[in-house]
């Protein structure tokens, strides 16, 4: 027992030792939170500089609002023991809403301003799309292209034309006509344009020019027949203008008076000299005017083949339609919506011979249907041929069979044998009909 106390009395000792180590530690640590307390309390109590201060600590702003600010933020400054805003990020594009600019998705520019990059766009004939500003930081409309054709939906339409010729002024012929080449209508290709009747032909882009012969003329017969200083008379060929007591008649003598009296003509022949009056047959022209078309082309005489006299029999057919598809002259003008037709429109005065093909190729008894003459109806009216009759001057003869000749048509008819057609006869001769020599 006596040796146990002594154990008890240093245990109790150890035991009290450790409560006041305890209540010591206790009383340390309650210190220390103490000051650190004291700490933070002192750190919130921070207040804003009196220059360039700010409320509260790691607040960010921009130092301006756009292209000139920086990023700032709200920092403690030890030595003033206060808060002011410090730069915390230089921005290169400027600031917003406490970020450099360069860092924001970029919006649409105040002026032309668009929404995603690569859109594209159309006006005015050029193509346009949304890119990125780099100076300014945002999205704008810039120009890219511009649309020979057109645009639609930001792209260039492709040409939908053909172009007809080479290049803008190239020159060309088309039958008897120069033509140039340009834009001449809505559409983007270039076609050719007629731009003059070449009396002569057309070579190369440009009219030919032929060695006629010049005379003065001294009197005018009628519309298509004057006199030369050198006493012969001329007879125009290719047309035939009224004669005296028909309508139109004075008309076609005055203009002609007025395009050859007392001027100097030139005069090219064609295959024949002279008709069987003696007269000479000829294309006649005064300074650049063609005559023989000019008449049939101001409607004061008629288109009117003679064979073999046919150079320019095409022009003067085409110079006819003309002038009566826009009832142009005395011949073709409309007096109360009615076609003046000062010839009575009989067979004789509506049908001719357009073309005659005299001399076969080759020998002509083995080439019969290479012989033939071609007849057309320039009137408005038809004719019934039936039973009529052809005779050349050997007396050969063709009797029609049942046939109408329409209105504007032609027919040929061949000295061989063949099937009948609205636009074909046959004779069905054995042998040549029209003699080398122009047989009529």
């Amino acid at each position: 027992m006596k040796g146990i106390l002594p154990i008890l009395k240093i245990a109790g000792i150890v035991f009290g030792l450790l409560i006041l180590f305890g209540i010591i530690g206790a009383l340390v640590s309650e210190v220390k939170v103490s000051k650190v307390e004291e700490n933070i309390s002192k750190k919130v109590e921070l207040k804003p500089c009196d220059f360039y201060g700010c409320e509260k600590e790691g607040d960010r702003r921009c130092s301006s609002e756009g292209m000139f600010g920086n990023v700032e933020i709200c920092k403690a400054d030890e030595e003033k023991k206060c808060l002011i805003w410090v730069t915390s990020e230089s921005c290169s594009k400027g600031c917003k809403n406490a970020t450099c600019i360069e860092k924001l998705p970029p919006q649409a520019c105040w002026y032309n301003g668009c929404n995603k990059t690569g859109e594209r766009k159309c006006e005015f004939n050029s193509v346009y799309v949304c890119e990125l500003d780099e100076d300014s930081w945002c999205l704008r409309w810039e120009y890219n292209e511009s649309c020979s054709h057109g645009c639609e939906n930001g792209k260039c339409l492709e040409k939908t034309c053909i172009d007809e010729c080479s290049y803008a002024g190239q020159k060309g012929c088309s039958g008897n006509y120069t033509t140039l080449c340009g834009n001449w209508d809505a559409d983007e290709c270039l076609e050719w344009k007629v731009v003059d009747y070449c009396y002569y032909g057309c070579e190369n882009g440009a009219c030919k020019q032929v060695n006629v012969t010049k005379f003065i003329v001294t009197k005018v017969i009628d519309g298509d027949t004057f006199e030369l200083n050198t006493g012969d008379r001329v007879r125009l060929i290719l047309i035939d203008a009224p004669e005296i007591n028909e309508k139109c008649y004075l008309e076609a003598k005055t203009r002609l008076q007025q395009l050859v009296l007392n001027k100097e003509v030139r005069l090219e022949k064609d295959v024949s000299e002279t008709d069987k009056y003696g007269r000479l047959l000829r294309y006649v022209y005064v300074d650049s005017i063609f005559v023989n078309y000019q008449l049939v082309r101001e409607g004061l005489a008629y288109a009117y083949p003679y064979p073999p006299d046919v150079k320019y029999q095409a022009q003067i057919e085409q110079a006819e339609e003309l002038a009566r598809e826009e009832a142009t002259g005395c011949l073709w003008k409309v007096e109360q919506n009615v076609t003046s037709t000062p010839k009575q429109q009989t067979p004789e005065n509506c049908i001719y011979i357009s073309y005659f093909h005299y001399d076969a190729s080759g020998d002509d008894r083995y080439n019969l249907n290479d012989e033939y003459v071609t007849f057309k109806n320039k009137c408005n009216v038809s004719f019934d041929m039936t039973s009529w009759k052809i005779k050349d001057e050997a007396n050969h003869t063709y009797t029609f069979p049942t046939f109408t000749f329409n209105p504007l048509a032609s027919f040929t008819l061949y000295t061989g044998s063949g099937t009948d057609t609205s636009d074909k006869l046959y004779w069905n001769s054995d042998s040549p009909i029209w003699n080398n020599d122009h047989d009529t």
